[in-house]
């Protein structure tokens, strides 16, 4: 019998209210699913500035690999749109090595902090020349994450035992689980529903082309609708995730309440897409996947694909990955809009 070696780093996404881990084995053609799975953490200490607050959080991680039985400390994790700024220029087109000079005198004309405080990490988006390129020119995803923020990440990966062996962005990692970058997924809007933000993503042929943060998310809704029913968060949070247990009259009281939020959201996606056509990125974006823990309200896909004039599809992560009997197929449903960014850093290929 042919040994597989063992895979030996796992992705970690730690969000607003869960962390979540999954193990690939990436031995074969396509990968296959080893071991996830999620916990709760405490959101106020995950985001709190004093070292003391993370070990809690690190401990929960700890419990969740053992649970899991993930017993690599290799880790590749990431940090959330909201803590990150990223921005795609225009450069002269030259070598990378050339490059890595040119961006960092550039970066100080974009990134809204001194250089110092940054961790400062880009990518050449289109090496290869492509059809209506300007010959000329090339773009670079540049992204700035502040070094408390990756100082703080650090610290709850540190503290949980795990050696960091990459850090990136959710939208990177969520990116590549969704878009196949070997079958050029043609032109692909990614809108990633957390609990304080949504993060869209419009990519090309499985590369980045523009990103955006809409400091509004699943949060706000419950808000919204428990201001106007007069209730407390937790009670409209039961409402929001059980509209089908309601009657009509109930269901459209709520709906129209959490709409007023989702409008808000549609707008700003909408300007988004329309300056990524205006910038001949494209000529049309094909189709928008939804991801996150706000893809879970009832009628959320049709409502978008309603108001975005594109269809619209629940993200599957799954679909490149041979989950084989690891998991049955109703954890798959319920993990497939959540786990998009574990998957796609556990799917890192360069080290």
């Amino acid at each position: 019998a042919i040994i597989l070696e063992p895979v030996s780093f796992f992705g970690l996404d730690i969000g607003d209210t869960q962390a979540r881990v999954i193990q690939l084995n990436q031995t074969s053609e396509k990968a296959s699913l080893v071991a996830a799975g999620s916990i709760a953490i405490d959101a106020a200490k995950a985001k709190s500035d004093n070292p003391a607050d993370w070990q809690a959080v690190s401990d929960k991680i700890r419990q969740l690999l053992e649970e899991v039985g993930i017993i690599t400390e290799q880790v590749v994790f990431s940090m959330p749109e909201a803590d990150v700024f990223s921005r795609i220029i225009e450069l002269p087109r030259m070598s990378s090595e050339e490059a890595s000079q040119a961006i960092e005198y550039e970066a100080e004309s974009y990134v809204p902090y001194p250089l110092d405080e940054v961790q400062l990490d880009w990518q050449i988006l289109d090496e290869e020349q492509e059809e209506n390129q300007d010959e000329d020119k090339m773009r670079v995803f540049l992204a700035a994450a502040p070094l408390n923020q990756v100082e703080r990440l650090v610290g709850i990966v540190e503290g949980a035992g795990l050696k960091p062996l990459a850090i990136e962005t959710d939208t990177i990692a969520s990116n590549r689980s969704l878009t196949n970058e070997s079958q050029k997924s043609g032109c692909v809007a990614i809108i990633d529903m957390g609990l304080n933000n949504t993060a869209l993503s419009i990519s090309n042929q499985g590369l980045i082309r523009l990103t955006h943060n809409i400091p509004l998310g699943g949060k706000h809704i419950s808000i919204a609708i428990a201001k106007d029913l007069g209730i407390d968060e937790v009670a409209a949070d039961k409402l929001k995730l059980g509209l089908s247990k309601l009657d009509d009259v109930q269901k459209n009281t709520i709906r129209k309440v959490y709409n007023q939020t989702l409008d808000t959201i549609v707008v700003d996606i909408k300007r988004s897409m329309d300056f990524f056509i205006g910038q001949s990125y494209s000529t049309k974006i094909e189709k928008a996947i939804l991801c996150g823990g706000g893809a879970r309200l009832e009628g959320i896909v049709d409502y978008f694909s309603t108001s975005l004039g594109l269809p619209v599809e629940l993200a599957d992560p799954w679909m490149y990955i041979n989950c084989a009997d690891a998991l049955s197929s109703q954890q798959l449903q319920q993990m497939a809009t959540v786990f998009p960014v574990a998957i796609g850093l556990a799917m890192r290929k360069e080290k």
